[in-house]
């Protein structure tokens, strides 16, 4: 299993060695904004803010996590994380507006490993990592000036030191 991580890893460096910065910006909207019609247009903020949501405990699961049931537990909380991120996407933003149709899609593969990583479908997960990879690192260089969440970064850094 620390075998195919360390692929993982090394797959995704790989793909984002095109430039990963952090803006350290989070996107957070505010508590009390309320979207009455959906919006035509997402900014950057919003790209990486999505982007983190989706991915955040996600990439904790592979960096932090010590046994398998914290690992789990980042992966559960992942995909409900996963899940409300490609609901807002759906309820903000018209259908078609730059990048929701790659946001969601990140999050239906994202869900794909995790629950192929779960299952213990090694060969699945690694080639939906792959799959994610790609789709993250298109979005970062596409509408990120090729920043990167930081817990992407932080996987992609541990997986070039092993």
């Amino acid at each position: 299993m620390k075998k195919l991580l360390v692929v993982v890893m090394c797959v995704l460096c790989g793909l984002f060695m095109m430039g990963c910065g952090g803006s350290g910006d989070s996107g957070d909207k505010p508590v009390t904004e309320v979207v009455s019609e959906k919006q035509d247009e997402m900014t950057e903020k919003a790209v990486m803010y999505y982007l983190t949501a989706m991915t955040a405990n996600y990439s904790s699961a592979y960096t932090v996590a010590i046994n398998k049931d914290q690992k789990n537990e980042y992966l559960n909380k992942a995909i409900t994380d996963i899940n409300i991120a490609m609901s807002e996407i759906e309820n903000e933003y018209e259908e078609g507006v730059p990048p929701t149709s790659e946001l969601l899609e990140l999050g239906k593969i994202l869900k794909l490993v995790i629950e192929a990583d779960m299952l213990g479908d090694n060969e699945g997960a690694y080639e939906y990592a792959v799959k994610s990879g790609e789709i993250i690192g298109d979005l970062s260089r596409e509408y990120l000036d090729g920043d990167l969440p930081i817990g992407i970064q932080y996987m992609i850094d541990k997986g070039s030191q092993n």
